[in-house]
C-alpha cells in the first residue's frame, strides 16, 4: 500500500526508518540511496493511517526482520503482488511510473513536482548545483489529491 501511496523507491520503503517518520507533520525525510541527497516526502492521510497501524513504533525499522534483530525485512515484492494476482503485470518499483503518469494525466499537475516527489535529479549542472526547492507544500497538496484519487480508482474496481 505505501509503494502505491508513496512510490518511492522499494528499497527506501523497506528500509524506512521510524526516527525519520514525523506522523504529526506527515512528513518522511531520508536519504536517497540512489543519489545520496537529502530527500522529504509528504505522507497523505492514508499513508499515515498506515504507518500508525503497523506496529512497530518504537523499533529501528518500521519494517523490522522477523529473523535478524537490526535489520529490515527483504524487499519481497514479487510475493505479495503474487498474493494481489498482480504478478507479470505490475512490479513494485512500477508504482513510480504509474503515480508518474496519473499525476500528470489525470490530476494535471506540474511535472517538476512529481520528478521533485520521485527524488529525480535536475538534469542540468547550474540546476543541479543551485537547485535547493523543495516544494514542500505544493508537494504534500499533490501527495493527498493522488491518494484520494487511488482511493476513487480502488473504488471503482
Amino acid at each position: 500500500q505505501l509503494a502505491a501511496y508513496l512510490f518511492q523507491r522499494p528499497g527506501e520503503i523497506v528500509g524506512m526508518r521510524w526516527a525519520n517518520v514525523d506522523l504529526d507533520a506527515a512528513l518522511w525525510t531520508y536519504q536517497v540511496s540512489k543519489v545520496g541527497l537529502a530527500h522529504a516526502v509528504p505522507l497523505p492521510q492514508q499513508a499515515v493511517d498506515i504507518l500508525r497501524g503497523i506496529g512497530t513504533v518504537g523499533r529501528d525499522f518500521v519494517f523490522p526482520s522477523k529473523s535478524n534483530t537490526g535489520h529490515v525485512t527483504t524487499a519481497n515484492g514479487i510475493k505479495f503482488l503474487k498474493k494481489l494476482g498482480w504478478k507479470d503485470r505490475q512490479t513494485v518499483h512500477g508504482f513510480r511510473a504509474v503515480a508518474r503518469t496519473l499525476i500528470a494525466e489525470d490530476l494535471k499537475v506540474e511535472p517538476r513536482l512529481i520528478e521533485q516527489q520521485l527524488s529525480h535529479g535536475v538534469a542540468e549542472a547550474h540546476g543541479r548545483a543551485y537547485n535547493r526547492t523543495l516544494f514542500l507544500d505544493e508537494r504534500r497538496h499533490m501527495m493527498q489529491r493522488y491518494a484520494d484519487h487511488l482511493d476513487v480508482l480502488r473504488e471503482a474496481c
